[in-house]
């Protein structure tokens, strides 16, 4: 049987992230075909032999070592040579997270995540992993993969990575990184990958064209969903969106997702404004960065009586509520690897307003009202067909249904499947 060992850096989050979410729903998709998975943790604090502490230590909330100087250094000097990961066994006596995927196997490595991103920032160097040989005999897995770039390889292991996006390539204005090193990093992993994954025909294309990659080892595997086995009724969730929220069903327009400048939250909420509709605007954003102007405008008008209303993080459950019960969900991004909030919309059963640039067209296809995310009267006016034309949203929601299945675990298990058997596995 093939086993495949995923990175557990996005799944320690405490409040998730979108390739958290990648990374669970693939776990789920590679067992499902027949796959042994493996996760390779980074807890924080030194190695221990005490059996029990490294079993704590998987789901431990601390996930820095907080190391002195010259520990540190020696650490991220010391990386490029190497590091071990070492298998940790179950006893079964610790609650551990219940968001992590079942896997038959976890590994860990002190703080591997942190140290060799640092080695790759201050020397570009890669780090190179080890999979001890486990007590009972294991060796490590046939395939390491990294559910998003890092600058690690596993040696003797097939090394694939799943590219989602190159956005400070793609616009640089957006984000922080140092777009040289960045470069450097993707280029690395373009050149030692056994296999690149991206999770669309864009993101596909962009890394043929701006990074020169091999086409013939960039395969679209898209991404899913785990559709739940039992969707909340719409009585329930009416009934938990007026008790938790005051909201009613299919009474508000929804947008989530992290505030940063490619989302275009400012442009959404000006659109909304000018379209004077009475029905309110959630925006559920837990997380953001270099979005002074955003949460400007967001806090000012969360502040008034402009139907804007601001909500924090939300548990998975909450805000899967929110997205069934929602008139529509709004989510015109400047430009997206894939666009999950589209998928878990159209899976609800909820209308969706999107962009015509990027993979949200591409993901959205002809089930969702497409627009110019530039233009404020292009939203403004989809916002106020979404509004008043119930048989436009009605449509939508169908639409949207089928379309999801183009995503579905079945679809992306078969094209998994195909990917890991272009490596034999």
């Amino acid at each position: 049987m093939a086993r495949a060992c995923i990175d557990g850096w996005n799944l320690s989050l405490a409040k998730g992230s979108g390739i958290a979410t990648y990374a669970r729903n693939l776990a789920t998709a590679l067992s499902q075909n027949g796959v042994e998975i493996e996760i390779l943790h980074g807890p924080a604090g030194p190695q221990t032999s005490n059996p029990l502490l490294k079993e704590i230590s998987l789901s431990d909330a601390r996930k820095t070592a907080r190391k002195a100087g010259l520990t540190r250094a020696a650490s991220t000097i010391l990386s490029r040579f190497g590091r071990t990961a070492r298998s940790v066994e179950e006893s079964g006596l610790i609650v551990g997270r219940d968001d992590m995927p079942p896997a038959q196997r976890h590994w860990a490595a002190c703080d591997i995540f942190s140290t060799a991103n640092r080695a790759h920032t201050l020397y570009g160097t890669f780090t190179p992993l080890t999979f001890e040989t486990s007590s009972d005999g294991r060796r490590g897995p046939h395939a390491m993969h990294w559910t998003t770039p890092l600058p690690i390889y596993a040696r003797r292991s097939a090394n694939i990575y799943t590219v989602h996006d190159i956005i400070p390539l793609k616009l640089p204005h957006s984000t922080l990184d140092h777009k040289q090193r960045y470069y450097e990093l993707m280029k690395s992993i373009v050149q030692r990958a056994d296999l690149l994954l991206s999770v669309s025909e864009t993101t596909r294309t962009d890394l043929i064209q701006l990074l020169g990659a091999d086409e013939n080892r960039v395969i679209t595997t898209y991404q899913a969903i785990a559709t739940p086995e039992r969707q909340s009724s719409d009585d329930d969730v009416a009934n938990d969106l007026q008790t938790l929220h005051g909201l009613g069903f299919k009474d508000y327009f929804l947008f989530f997702g992290a505030v940063e400048p490619k989302k275009n939250v400012s442009r959404l909420i000006q659109a909304y404004l000018q379209s004077r509709v009475s029905t309110p605007l959630v925006i559920v954003a837990g997380r953001d960065w270099l979005a002074q102007e955003d949460l400007a405008l967001l806090a000012h008008a969360s502040a008034s009586d402009s139907g804007v209303r601001r909500f924090d993080y939300l548990p998975a459950p909450l805000l899967k509520n929110l997205i069934q019960g929602a008139k529509a969900t709004l989510f015109p991004s400047l430009y997206e690897g894939f666009g999950l909030p589209i998928l878990e919309s159209m899976t609800a059963g909820t209308a969706v307003m999107t962009s015509n640039v990027s993979a949200t067209a591409e993901i959205a296809g002809d089930a969702a009202l497409i627009v110019d995310p530039r233009s404020l009267d292009d939203m403004r006016t989809a916002i106020i067909a979404l509004d008043t034309d119930d048989d436009l949203r009605k449509s939508l929601e169908t639409a949207g249904r089928l379309r999801a299945g183009t995503f579905s675990i079945d679809a992306y298990k078969q094209r998994l499947k195909g990917a890991y058997g272009a490596l034999g596995l």
